[in-house]
């Protein structure tokens, strides 16, 4: 099977959020692959604010692209992955905040995946270590998948050697396109260079 590298897409007229809740769990947790749904804050506390740099990006999509990386998307986006048996994902409700404070939407979440798959093959891949988080993937510059190390049932999932890479499987990936799911970019695992 073919994998993607999953990421929120920044292009376009799309809503930029600017941060994280600011209560709750550290910012950096939310890459780490670790439960948070004990110490995610609720109601008000769980807003998350368009970004004041983009005034004129007001629409929303399934994916909302954000500063912090994290994968943000709607009801429609958590039932399609409840549908097709995806088990390692918190949903994390958000409240979405327009420019001028008002509530714009209780209809996202911050999609917590749990874990982390050996997706890259450290022998073959071109990589850098991490300085300060010494056991992560600082930055990939070309990516060897390690097949035989994704689980058949694996369909949204992160790196276990670079946490805050998402990857999704090219079942899921068909699954988003006919249910025209927006707001992302899928990038081809095997070759990815980091960026994009």
């Amino acid at each position: 099977m073919k994998y993607w590298v999953f990421k929120s897409d920044f292009g376009g007229d799309g809503v930029y959020l600017s941060s994280l809740p600011g209560e709750g769990p550290e910012d950096y947790e939310y890459s780490d692959g670790i439960v948070l749904a004990d110490r995610h804050p609720n109601g008000k506390a769980s807003a998350m604010y368009y970004d004041p740099s983009y005034p004129e990006r007001t629409k929303l999509f399934d994916f909302i692209d954000n500063l912090d990386g994290v994968l943000i998307a709607n009801q429609k986006v958590v039932n399609l992955l409840k549908d097709f048996g995806v088990d390692n994902v918190e949903y994390l409700p958000v409240w979405l905040m327009d420019h001028q404070d008002s509530l714009v939407s209780k209809d996202y979440f911050i999609l917590n995946v749990l874990g982390g798959v050996e997706i890259i093959d450290m022998e073959a891949s071109t990589y850098r270590m991490g300085v300060l988080i010494e056991d992560q993937v600082d930055r990939i510059k070309n990516l060897v998948v390690s097949y035989e190390n994704i689980p058949k049932n694996a369909h949204l999932f992160r790196a276990s050697k670079k946490t805050n890479a998402f990857f999704i499987s090219d079942d899921l990936k068909q699954a988003f396109e006919q249910n025209k799911v927006k707001g992302y970019r899928a990038i081809a695992a095997d070759g990815w260079n980091g960026r994009g």
